[in-house]
């Protein structure tokens, strides 16, 4: 049997060498750099006012600083679940849901085994025709792969 293990997607492609899932699209590292520095820059202003506030006030919670802080530590929790690799396991994905979202994009969002997900842009408002060209193979793949693929 035949299998194509080469998809173009919207701006980059995915392939499956061997155990591998591949992924050039525009997940760049930067951008969870960025996101990390804005997130530590959050807590150390949420200090900041926290320490300011005991110091002019005493006897008063600064809640300003307090809910700083909080969306800083939240924002951590969140981007602890995000995976930007351009490299996976095929054996550490546990399922593969296909969707479309409000905006137009066609996604596979890889949920992994260490609670993370891997979000991957198929295609954007049908441009590339992903879903009538490709959509067959690539839930052929995925199965090849033993990766439980979803249609929602």
């Amino acid at each position: 049997m035949c299998m194509r293990t080469e998809f173009t997607i919207f701006k980059g492609g995915i392939s499956f060498p061997g155990n591998q899932i591949k992924i050039r699209d525009d997940a760049n590292k930067w951008t969870r750099r960025l996101s990390t520095s804005g997130t530590v820059i959050s807590i150390i202003l949420g200090a900041y006012l926290i320490f300011r506030g005991l110091v002019d006030t005493p006897g008063e919670v600064p809640w300003i600083g307090l809910g700083t802080v909080l969306v800083g530590l939240v924002s951590i929790l969140v981007g602890a679940r995000i995976n930007t690799d351009g490299e996976l396991e095929a054996g550490q994905v546990m399922k593969a849901v296909i969707s479309r979202d409000f905006a137009g994009y066609l996604n596979v969002t890889f949920h992994l085994v260490n609670s993370q997900r891997r979000k991957v842009v198929l295609d954007y408002n049908d441009e590339d025709k992903f879903e009538k060209f490709c959509m067959k193979e690539f839930l052929e793949t995925l199965r090849y792969k033993s990766i439980n693929a979803e249609v929602r």
